[in-house]
């Protein structure tokens, strides 16, 4: 018997993260693949605020940093404030910052390039990675300002989406000057904007409308989608959307995936309680992340599904507060949430929901555009860096959640382990025989934090060999 290995490396030291399984070789099932998603756990938590209120509607990352903009009425120059937040991939925060005046500003979006963050808050703010602010500027069509609520940046090229149904191309190359500019119908408020290919495509957050331009600002095709838009994203040859679809009893949260000519691929839909707002996407490789908001149950749920659009998990995120996501990522085996939250303490557990296939029509829809001239002019207000509590302070804080995607990384042959094996010890191993995901030894329920216990049973019952496999998952 060669688990001899794996015994002395298992009683060195504790690592409650790692998780052995052991699986039988004849027959009785097949190894997986490598990096299969299995479920998600909490890997930290932040809340943000003071004795008002805060919150954040997205995040982005850049290196070891995430970042995230929203607002806050608790600090600033008066009235509610653009908030951006650094904080590292442990949790804590590197530094915050408002910007504003006595009016009000608020941050909907942000794009992180090279270094340098975009956000979009009414004006259009360019910060450093140390917190300063490099310009502050207003977009002006015939003297009057617009509200920017969306920006992506490919490159020097700075997309901008206003509420005013303006969509515009800036050049950031040393100063900024204004490429084009279009004037699009109520029909498409530019309030999402996500770079594909050579274009961008553009959506009505809140509304039903989609569409793609060109980097020369050249209407590709405008679709109209009987589903309400939260979220968008897009890879080299799709368009993934969320939002919330009202074609069943309640609403419920509509995930739609689009062939990248505005075509509908597939739509689902998934609930859980009686209202249900998807609000953001986000793809990785073959799997897509959708998070957003439960209506009476007050609680932000995510959900993973597969390039074909089945259902792989799903969970919601709160304990008896109010919690909501507004944004999320994917990155090296995590997801990152932000949005608000009304509780002290919150956490994650997996639900099963109502998830079926529904009827969506993506029409094409008549988009007339117009050249506009704008102007650009410097933005008033100053910039803070204040103190605010990581612990729960008030009427609503802004929240920032960081799940761990437990996957299998690797199969080895028992006793086959690579040399030198250094997992910082493994005593607290928790061992499961069975299928990837039962927790239990082929249904029966076994399960044992005891390593000897648990290979012992798994060899007695016939169920692991000395050619069996073993896996562990992070």
């Amino acid at each position: 018997m060669r688990v001899l290995p794996i015994l002395i490396l298992a009683l060195l030291a504790p690592l409650p993260a790692i998780i052995m399984l052991v699986r039988a070789s004849h027959g009785i099932c097949p190894p997986p693949q490598a990096n299969i998603a299995e479920r998600l756990e909490v890997n930290w938590d932040l809340t943000w605020g003071g004795m008002s209120s805060e919150a954040v509607y997205a995040v982005d990352l850049c290196g070891d940093y995430l970042y995230a903009a929203g607002m806050t009425w608790s600090f600033g120059a008066g009235g509610s404030d653009i908030l951006l937040l650094k904080v590292d991939r442990r949790g804590s925060v590197v530094w915050a910052r408002t910007w504003g005046s006595s009016e009000l500003e608020e941050a909907r979006d942000l794009c992180v390039n090279q270094s340098y963050v975009y956000v979009a808050g009414g004006c259009l703010l360019k910060f450093n990675e140390e917190g300063g602010v490099e310009w502050a500027k207003t977009l002006l069509r015939d003297g009057d300002p617009l509200t920017i609520q969306a920006v992506e940046v490919v490159g020097d090229g700075v997309y901008v989406g206003s509420r005013e149904y303006v969509l515009a191309k800036l050049r950031d190359g040393g100063s900024l000057e204004v490429e084009w500019a279009l004037n699009l119908t109520s029909a498409l408020r530019p309030t999402i904007i996500r770079a594909q290919g050579e274009g961008v495509l553009v959506a009505y957050k809140g509304g039903r409308s989609l569409a793609k331009f060109s980097s020369r600002g050249e209407l590709v095709w405008a679709k109209q989608l009987d589903v309400v838009i939260g979220g968008l994203y897009a890879t080299g040859n799709a368009i993934y959307v969320t939002g919330t679809s009202y074609s069943a009893i309640h609403p419920t949260a509509a995930i739609l995936k689009l062939n990248s000519d505005g075509s509908l691929a597939w739509s689902r839909r998934w609930g859980y309680s009686e209202f249900e707002e998807g609000r953001a996407v986000y793809v990785v490789e073959d799997e897509v992340y959708v998070g957003g908001g439960s209506g009476p149950s007050d609680e932000g749920f995510i959900l993973v599904l597969d390039s074909e659009g089945n259902l792989l998990y799903e969970y919601v995120y709160g304990d008896g507060g109010i919690e909501t996501f507004e944004d999320l990522l994917a990155y090296n085996g995590r997801v990152a949430a932000v949005g608000r939250t009304w509780s002290t303490s919150r956490s994650l557990r997996e639900v099963e929901g109502s998830f079926a296939s529904i009827e969506v029509s993506a029409e094409t829809l008549a988009l007339d555009t117009s050249e506009v001239e704008l102007e650009l002019e410097n933005a008033e207000g100053s910039v803070t860096s204040p103190e605010g509590s990581t612990t729960y302070a008030g009427s609503g804080d802004a929240l920032m959640a960081v799940f761990g995607i437990s996957s299998i990384e690797a199969v080895y042959e028992l006793g086959d382990f690579p040399s030198p094996f250094t997992l910082g010890g493994v005593a607290n191993v928790t061992f499961v025989v069975g299928e990837t995901g039962s927790h239990g030894l082929f249904g029966l329920g076994a399960r044992t934090t005891d390593v000897l216990g648990a290979i012992g049973v798994a060899y007695a019952l016939g169920l692991a060999s000395e050619s069996g496999y073993c896996y562990w998952v992070t």
